[in-house]
């Protein structure tokens, strides 16, 4: 599990674990999150298979979360950096 301080003031987008989901996730697991999960155009998946072929991707890059919605403030080790309210 990721863990970090979050700072007062800033709000933050959810990411999800890389390794959970491929090692735990059914077939089914991944056609029903792909309906939920963007991709980086900020564009829903097409099906559970490329949502499962992002995530073996980012796994092969090192990364260790990736981001459930858009994000510009995102880094692949830690999640969301945060955003300060507007």
């Amino acid at each position: 599990m990721i863990s970090k301080k979050l700072k007062k003031g800033k709000t933050y987008h959810c990411s999800q674990s890389i390794d959970g989901p491929l090692m735990n996730w059914t077939e089914e697991e991944w056609e029903e999150n792909c309906q939920w999960m963007l991709d980086h155009n900020n564009e829903k998946f097409k099906s559970g298979r490329d949502l499962k072929r992002v995530f073996l991707d980012e796994a092969f890059k090192g990364h260790r979360v990736v981001p459930v919605d858009g994000c510009d403030n995102f880094d692949y080790h830690q999640g969301c950096l945060g955003h300060d309210k507007r």
